[in-house]
């Protein structure tokens, strides 16, 4: 009785094996198709000087986004990337070129400064309204650490900073 009990369990064990392989089989596909856009996780090698437009184009087939590159850019590189985001990648390549990335809508937008300041506008006034710092120091912090991008300032009554784009 002892082995007909134990042969029964292992029937049991192996038939749950085969029912639920195919489900874990598809959650490991799922998980691995999950990093889709610009979260996937590329790796890129170019070895010759090649012209930054044939790069991001590269990034943006491999990631399958939109990503317009400034005409006026015109540099060329050499890289190799190994297991790094689309989207890290993309910001290496314009860092290391002194250019700008944006976002309109579901396309990136690639190119001097002042080119993606102007495509995308420029931008919202926001108004935050502070709980428990003081209106007046965070402003200050926020014009010395980000002058060229944003202008802040403060309103006491309601303790609240005033961001501006430039």
């Amino acid at each position: 009785m002892y082995s007909a009990f134990t042969q029964i369990r292992s029937v049991a064990a192996f038939r749950a094996v085969v029912l639920w392989l195919p489900l874990i089989a598809a959650c490991h596909v799922a998980t691995a198709n999950a990093q889709e856009g610009l979260e996937k996780v590329i790796s890129l090698n170019v070895t010759k000087d090649t012209e930054l437009s044939v790069i991001f184009g590269t990034i943006a087939k491999i990631s399958n986004t939109n990503i317009v590159l400034d005409p006026k850019v015109r540099s060329k590189m050499s890289l190799n990337l190994r297991d790094i985001s689309a989207l890290d990648a993309m910001r290496v390549v314009a860092s290391i070129n002194g250019l700008k990335i944006g976002k309109l809508g579901n396309v990136y937008v690639v190119g001097q400064p002042e080119t993606v300041k102007n495509v995308l506008g420029r931008g919202r006034i926001q108004v935050r309204q502070l709980g428990y710092a003081k209106a007046e120091d965070i402003a200050n912090i926020i014009n010395q650490t980000l002058s060229e991008d944003v202008t802040a300032q403060h309103y006491a009554p309601t303790n609240s900073v005033i961001l501006t784009p430039k």
